[in-house]
Formats: C-alpha cells, structure tokens, sequence
C-alpha cells in the first residue's frame, strides 16, 4: 500500500512539470507573437510615417485657358456678370468680341449683334460681316455704351476689365516612391469641390472630389482641369495653388507674371531729299521670373481729330517695334502721325499670364513725317495797275511730307534777290506759315515786260527758283 501511494505522486509530480512546461512554452509563444505583431505595427507606421514625409506632390506646368495671347480685356454688363465677351486683337487696327462659351476663342461669332463677325474697330464702332455698322461706342475706358444704329437709344452698358480666366489645367508628378492621393485643390484661396482627370489628348476621363481622392501613382503625373470662371482672376494676376494629399500634406506653388518693361530711343533715316526720324520701342527689359516671354504685343495710339476716343490705336508684334505710320496705318486721314505718341506693352510668359506696362507717351515729333517737296502753285490773280507794272500778283506754293501730307505752320521764305533786270521787284510778306492745307502764299510786284525769279525756301529742302509771269 505505501509503494502504491508513492507511485501515485510520482504520476503527479510529471503532470504537473508538463502542465508548467506547456504553459510555459505558450506564454513564451504568445509574447513572440506579440512582440512580432508589436514590432511589424512599428515598422507599419515608421513606413507610413517615412512615406508622409517623402511625400512631395509638384505642379509641374499650367496651362490657363483662354490662353490666346491676343485676349487682353473683356466686357460685360454689370447688370449680368457672368455674360461675358472677350475682346481680341484682330488686325493692326481692329479688335473682336467673341463669346467665351465658343470652342474656338478666334471665332469671328458675336451673338447679341446679329453678325457673324462683329468688329470693335478702335474701341468706336462695331461693324458685321458685311461692314455695315451695326452699333456706336459711346463713352470712356473702361465704362462705354452700345448705341445701336438707327435707334440712336443706349442699348446696353459694357464694362471693359482686363480678361480673367475660364479654367485652369494642371499637370501634377508624384515625386515619392510611394502611391499618393489628391484629396483637395485650391487656386487663388478658391478651394475646389471636384477637378477633372484629362488624357493625354485632353479629353475628360474622370471626375473627382475629395472623396475618394484621385490616386497618383509613384514617379508618374496626371493632368486635371478645374474651373475657375466664378473666382474673376485676372490674365495678369500671378496663380497661387494648394494641393492637398490623402495623407494630409500640403504642397504649393505660385506662378507669376512677367514684367512688361518699354524703352525708346530714336534712329535716322535718309529719306531721298530729307532725313526723318524714326522712335524705336524696346521690351528687352522685360523679365519672367521662372519662364520666359513667348509674346511682345504692342498698342500704338496717335492722336485721330474724329474718333470718340480722340485716338487710334494700332497694334504690333516682336520684342521691339520701329515707329513707321506707313506700315502701322492704312491711312492717314485724321491722324496726327507725328505724335504724342502712346505706346502700351503687353507680354506674355511661357504659362500664358501676362503683362500689361505703364503706357510711355512719346512727345510729338514733326520730323517723323518732314516735309519732302516743295511745289509751286498757280498764280491765282495778276492786277495792272499802271500798265506797266504788275501788282499783288498772287504767288503760292505748297509743302507737303514724305507721306503726301500737306505740312501746316511750316516757315516758308520768299527772296527776291539781286534782280539787276528789275528794280521793281518786291514781294511781302517774305515769311509765311502754311496754312492747313500746306499752302503759303505771298505778292509780288514787277514790270510787266519781265519775268523776274523768285526763290522760295522752306527748312532743309532744296530751294525751289521760280520765274513769275503773269498770262
């Protein structure tokens, strides 16, 4: 009986040391594992933690829209804001109003005239396709007013700004090695509710809000186009965007504008029996802080007696321009082609915003059209007095410019000379100014049996000798 009691405890002891034993190896399982779970959670959030600090979103490129860098201005009606038209640079010497709603932004369309081309010639008239005017400009930049023709009434009121922008197109790179995602967007302090994925054709593939965020894969780009037509940002303003990932960074990026910068300076020309002056307009000064200038527009304005602005306004291209009226206007009626000039420099930047100078004014030059002929004109009377010497026999001549234009209050100097064949020659006055017509005109008296010379002297020009007589 005592050898059975021992074996018994025996039997126990065992069981219990493989009781221990397996409670021991389980704990000892169970706390690897927690330490295995417990150390893959650390390095889990060291990556994600690593990965949300190598995040780097980067707006690569924009490309606003319009971006038809002869769209300077715009008009609307404050009454309507949102019915807008865009004025655009049609020719050296016209602009037209084209819908912003139009596919093409050069559509020769303006709906609210009825015309299949409408023309804001010199901010002064609109004209269609045909060339009938279809309404007046009245009134001062920036505020002007349509009258339409035959009504003689103010129709609309056009309020002129400089043209802001429709939609915006970006192209962002995910610098990271890691997936990320575009959760938000802001342009300008605009935040955005949705933005559009384009192809690489531009063409809309998807649309997005915050959620779920557009994914950008590591090391690649994606373009989105959003719409920014209610924020009025103007073609001049710099664009300031803030991207805002799934992972609660931040990344911004401005753009700005150039710097429009003119100069002038003034060159000769030999010009046959006259020299003129030529005004040379510079922009070279101008700058682009990380882009550069694809675009030089520049308004050129001289003062015009019968427009309602009191000017016309030609436009050119290229980083400098020579002031040549002959090749900026088509004619010259009305225009003071010799100045004050006004000169405005527009330039536009490798992302489409632009710039827009102080205008220089130029001081009037008369030898940008010197007078180039001197001419006689036909004696207009020979009265007989005395039978033999004439008197007040009218005498004129006519100046004009290389241009053909009459050339008015030049000094014009009229010398006899040593006429030893006629004692009886005089003429008065000996100086005169030439009228508006290029005419100056003096009166002479001289023996009838003679043809005494007169010498007429006008600036630089070769003197013009003349032999009076009288019919």
């Amino acid at each position: 009986m005592h050898f059975r009691r021992n074996s018994k405890r025996g039997v126990s002891e065992v069981v219990g040391a493989l009781l221990l034993t397996l409670v021991v190896i389980v704990a000892v399982g169970s706390f690897a594992l927690f330490v295995s779970i417990t150390q893959s959670n650390a390095q889990n959030r060291s990556n994600y933690i690593t990965n949300v600090q190598n995040e780097n979103l980067q707006v690569t490129s924009i490309n606003p829209s319009p971006n038809n860098a002869a769209i300077q201005y715009e008009a609307f009606n404050p009454s309507n804001p949102s019915s807008i038209y865009y004025i655009q640079i049609h020719n050296a010497t016209n602009v037209l109003m084209i819908a912003p709603n139009e596919t093409q932004y050069d559509t020769n369309l303006c709906e609210e005239f009825s015309a299949s081309c409408a023309v804001l010639a010199d901010y002064s008239f609109i004209t269609s396709s045909t060339s009938n005017t279809v309404a007046y400009i009245t009134g001062s930049f920036p505020t002007y007013y349509l009258v339409f023709s035959g009504t003689g009434n103010t129709s609309d009121l056009l309020q002129f700004q400089v043209a802001t922008w429709q939609t915006l197109t970006m192209t962002i790179r995910n610098l990271n090695t890691q997936n990320s995602g575009l959760s938000g967007v802001s342009v300008n302090a605009h935040d955005l509710l949705s933005w559009n994925l384009l192809s690489q054709s531009g063409s809309i593939i998807g649309a997005y809000t915050d959620s779920p965020p557009l994914v950008i894969v590591a090391k690649t780009s994606v373009t989105i186009s959003v719409n920014i037509a209610n924020f009025s940002i103007p073609k001049t303003s710099a664009i300031s965007i803030l991207l805002l990932s799934s992972a609660y960074n931040f990344f911004a990026a401005t753009f700005s504008p150039p710097t429009s910068v003119i100069s002038a300076s003034t060159t000769s020309e030999n010009y046959l029996v006259t020299t003129r002056d030529i005004p040379m307009f510079s922009g070279s000064q101008s700058n682009s802080s990380g882009s550069s200038i694809t675009n030089y527009i520049w308004q050129i304005e001289v003062p015009n007696s019968t427009s309602n602005s009191g000017y016309t306004t030609a436009f050119a291209y290229g980083q400098s321009v020579q002031y040549e009226p002959e090749s900026l206007f088509s004619r010259f009626t009305n225009l003071t082609i010799t100045g004050p000039i006004i000169v405005t420099l527009t330039t536009v930047n490798t992302n489409g915003l632009m710039s827009i100078s102080q205008s220089l004014v130029y001081p009037n030059d008369p030898n940008i059209a010197p007078p180039a002929e001197l001419s006689q004109a036909t004696a207009k009377s020979c009265l007989n007095n005395t039978g033999d010497t004439y008197t007040n026999a009218t005498f004129s001549v006519s100046l004009q410019n290389i241009f053909g234009q009459y050339v008015a209050n030049a000094p014009v100097l009229f010398i006899t000379g040593n006429q030893q064949t006629n004692l009886n020659f005089s003429v008065s006055p000996t100086l005169s100014l030439t009228d508006s017509l290029g005419a100056a005109t003096t009166y002479a008296t001289y023996s009838y049996d003679t043809s005494p010379i007169l010498e007429v002297e006008s600036g630089a020009l070769p003197p013009l000798f003349v032999a009076l007589s009288c019919p």
